[in-house]
């Protein structure tokens, strides 16, 4: 069960046989074929994902990979050959994210960038604690803590929530999910409770089982020995229904106690934690973060005036929107919304790795026109959004201008360029009472993103 390497000139996939280990650099390597059975695979693929040379490369596997680590494979391929191919085809390329990647955070948001659609899915396992668990986290978590890893994306805002899949009740002492819900009674949390009938005595007030007061096939008060003959006159059987047999109350509920299978802790299920369970994907965020390396944006936020994180510039649009409100054309700014189009011929033409490092380009050339003043924002790889303080409609009339000569440039051959849609917003003359920058940025988007009259 070879592991096979592919690297790009070799007129076959050469063969590496040590499946335990993989060489100290693989630079010129751009897929893996792992001729392996499936239960090799579920030490295989994690292994690979570990590799900090493997972790971003495409993986083929000939068999079916088991479902706990389907997702570190990208597809099957028949033989070294048809995993050439699809290796030399594969969409996304390491090689557009720069530097390595030695935190597992950053290793795993930039697994999930090179794979759009792909999501951290939690698969149900009754053996784990958490009855959920995320095979794709655990195999880049080098402490094997996946809920950690998962926790320290979702902090920043690099992980959001696609999908609730359950809701589940936790043990308030150890988190355990594997709980036993038990009837006990309320009194002294016995388990031995039964159902059963009950006889109340009129005459002396004796309550008790029904059982106690039958004598010869009559109902007798074994208190009083009164003889009871009619129901409602002589007596008549109390609500409750439930007796405890360790200290006798009788009761008509039982308590419902949750013991934790792990720890014997006990508690009512109303005091017991909710966890959620959700499918996770890379937000907006964590593309931004995958695509320049950092999991920590700097102190200084307004470090990088061209390359700035969403939420930091809807911080400063609604500052710029404030001092409008105050002084008027004082502060007087523009607002630009830009979205790339690709047409099918560019994207064919290119491939999706030559379209990839296309948008790269695109990207840094659109931040040299702009002035240091300027920021900018690009929450996804064909949106951007730029502040323009002290400019008018005119100055951002000549911008577009100098934006589709960008885009021109990115003709081809055989395929046209990229088209830019744009919505423009200037204050303070188009300043509305009461509208935020979230409320801005969301009315632009629609209008940027309206299809042509």
């Amino acid at each position: 069960m070879p592991v096979l390497l592919y690297a790009p000139g070799s007129a076959a996939m050469p063969s590496f046989a040590a499946v335990t280990q993989l060489p100290d650099s693989l630079e010129e390597v751009t897929g893996l074929w792992l001729d392996a059975a499936p239960d090799a695979l579920l030490e295989l693929l994690p292994g690979l994902r570990r590799h900090a040379g493997a972790a971003h490369l495409p993986v083929f596997t000939r068999a079916a990979p088991p479902l706990a680590v389907a997702a570190l494979a990208d597809g099957r391929a028949d033989d070294a050959g048809s995993a050439a191919v699809l290796a030399a085809a594969w969409a996304p390329s390491p090689l557009l994210l720069p530097g390595a990647a030695p935190a597992p955070a950053l290793r795993l948001a930039r697994y999930l960038y090179l794979r759009p659609g792909t999501c951290l899915r939690p698969l149900r396992d009754w053996r784990h604690a958490a009855t959920y668990r995320y095979p794709l986290a655990e195999a880049f978590a080098d402490d094997g803590d996946a809920a950690g890893l998962i926790a320290g994306l979702l902090a920043p805002g690099w992980l959001a929530p696609l999908r609730l899949v359950d809701r589940l009740r936790r043990c308030g002492h150890c988190h355990s999910t594997h709980l036993n819900y038990v009837d006990v009674c309320p009194q002294c949390h016995a388990l031995g409770i039964v159902r059963t009938r009950f006889v109340h005595c009129f005459t002396c007030a004796h309550v008790a089982p029904e059982v106690r007061f039958q004598r010869d096939e009559q109902l007798v008060c074994p208190q009083c020995l009164t003889r009871l003959r009619h129901i409602g006159a002589d007596y008549n059987r109390p609500m409750e229904q439930m007796h405890c047999l360790a200290c006798e109350h009788m009761f008509m509920e039982a308590l419902v106690l949750a013991r934790c299978l792990a720890c014997d802790h006990e508690d009512t299920p109303e005091r017991l934690p909710v966890a959620p369970v959700h499918e996770y994907g890379l937000s907006d965020r964590g593309h931004q973060g995958a695509r320049e390396g950092a999991l920590a944006l700097p102190e200084n936020r307004l470090a990088r005036p061209h390359r700035m994180d969403a939420d930091t510039f809807a911080g400063l649009l609604d500052w710029q929107l404030g001092l409008a409100r105050r002084d008027g054309s004082a502060h007087a700014f523009c607002l630009l919304g830009l979205r790339l189009e690709v047409p099918d011929t560019l994207a064919a033409h290119l491939g999706n790795v030559g379209l990839a490092q296309l948008l790269e380009a695109f990207a840094a050339r659109l931040g040299a026109l702009l002035r240091d003043t300027d920021l900018v924002s690009r929450p996804a790889d064909l949106c951007f959004w730029l502040l323009l303080p002290d400019t008018g409609m005119a100055g951002v009339a000549r911008l577009l201008e100098r934006v589709a000569a960008l885009a021109e440039d990115t003709r081809q051959p055989d395929a046209p360029p990229l088209q830019v849609r744009a919505a423009a917003f200037c204050a303070p003359a188009n300043l509305s009472v009461g509208e935020r920058a979230s409320d801005l940025l969301t009315r632009l988007a629609v209008e940027r993103d309206a299809p042509e009259a």
